[in-house]
């Protein structure tokens, strides 16, 4: 009785801290949010160093995937491409290795974001699509049709206005049917 109670004590010891720091980062990355929805770019990223910091110490994949989802977008929107696509390639890294199918999708999002910025719009339309296929995979519509209008964006840039009317045609056609939309 007495090493079943000892062998309790020490998992508890062990393991609350893993529960305390996983929900810290979790604060971390809401607050990280936040700033980042109110333009505070600098505050959002020193949030998410610290928010990564603890996520490594703790080895937790999950954590550093949605850490590096936030930072990708932040990179985006203060225009820091640089920082996008670091942030991006750490996504797809730790997204991988936890299997979160979500973030991955998200991140391809970013990455097709970023290679349009880039004119390199085969590689664009190829993670639009597959971010699509991801997003649809987990029966998320309307982020996928969001992924599919952004293809024809990429091919309306590129002057291909027949192919690219065809994905505008699934936007709208997705939009006319969602319930709230009439």
């Amino acid at each position: 009785m007495r090493i079943v109670f000892a062998v309790f004590v020490f998992l508890v010891i062990q393991v609350a801290p893993l529960f305390s720091q996983s929900a810290s980062i979790d604060t971390l990355l809401k607050q990280a949010s936040l700033k980042a929805r109110n333009d505070d770019v600098p505050g959002a990223s020193a949030l998410l160093l610290e928010a990564t910091k603890l996520a490594e110490k703790a080895n937790n994949t999950q954590q550093l995937c949605e850490i590096q989802i936030l930072a990708g977008k932040i990179g985006l929107i203060s225009e820091n491409d640089q920082a996008a696509k670091a942030a991006i390639t750490l996504a797809e890294k730790y997204c991988t290795a936890c299997r979160d199918t979500q973030n991955m999708a998200n991140a391809l999002l970013q990455k097709g974001v970023l290679h349009t910025k880039e004119q390199q719009f085969d590689s664009a339309v190829y993670d639009f699509k597959t971010s699509a296929g991801l997003f649809m995979l987990r029966k998320d519509t309307l982020p996928s049709i969001n992924a599919l209008a952004k293809v024809g964006n990429v091919l309306e840039e590129r002057g291909q206005y027949a192919e690219a009317q065809q994905y505008y045609l699934q936007f709208y056609e997705f939009v006319k049917n969602k319930p709230e939309s009439n």
